[in-house]
């Protein structure tokens, strides 16, 4: 095993510690992340199967093969990152303009409903 390789299944073990921190054990999460750590680890470990798969599915090189998967996980990783900000942002505005209601409320003297 060649020393990239070691520094290569660290960062996938730190990467995965770290995810499985975030995302609090969920079954869902914790799926994903072992298909995504078992792909790395493959990819990682015998770097030529890669560009096997990558033949088998019509694309050159391997590595162009992880670099179009990668864009596309990230651009769904984004969507949904942002789906997830634009609600939390709807429900605080909501947040905001009830507060807003009840200080006016209590300004005015009149008693809360």
């Amino acid at each position: 095993m060649t020393p990239i390789q070691l520094l290569l299944f660290a960062a996938l073990g730190a990467i995965a510690l770290i995810y499985l921190k975030l995302v609090r054990y969920q079954l869902g999460a914790v799926v994903l992340l072992g298909l995504v750590l078992l792909t790395g680890c493959i990819a990682v470990y015998a770097p030529d199967l890669t560009t096997l798969v990558a033949n088998r599915l019509g694309v050159e090189r391997g590595t162009d093969l992880l670099l179009y998967t990668t864009v596309i996980f990230l651009c769904g990783i984004f969507a949904v990152v942002y789906g997830r900000f634009r609600k939390i942002e709807e429900e605080h505005t909501v947040l905001f303009r009830e507060i807003s209601l009840l200080q006016e409320q209590v300004r005015r003297g009149g008693a809360a409903t």
